[in-house]
C-alpha cells in the first residue's frame, strides 16, 4: 500500500462561505445562517468510520465537504 496523502485542514471561512451559497443554509436567513455556522466544527473521519449509528440520540446536522457516505 502506498503512502497516503496528509489532508489540509480546509479554510473555515471558506467552508462557511459554501454552506452559505449552497444547499438549504443558502435559503435562510443571515441570522439563522450565522447561528448555526456559530455551532459548527469541522471534523475530518477517515474511510470507513460511521458518523452515527442506527439507535444513536440525535445530535445535530452533517454537511459533507469531501468525499461520500454509504446509507
Amino acid at each position: 500500500m502506498g503512502p497516503r496523502s496528509q489532508s489540509v485542514q480546509p479554510d473555515r471561512a471558506a467552508v462557511d462561505g459554501v454552506l452559505v451559497t449552497t444547499g438549504w443554509l443558502s435559503r435562510c436567513t443571515p441570522a439563522v445562517q450565522r447561528a448555526i455556522l456559530a455551532r459548527g466544527r469541522v471534523v475530518h473521519r477517515a474511510a470507513g468510520t460511521s458518523l452515527y449509528e442506527q439507535g444513536d440520540t440525535p445530535n445535530g446536522l452533517f454537511a459533507l465537504l469531501e468525499g461520500a457516505i454509504a446509507v
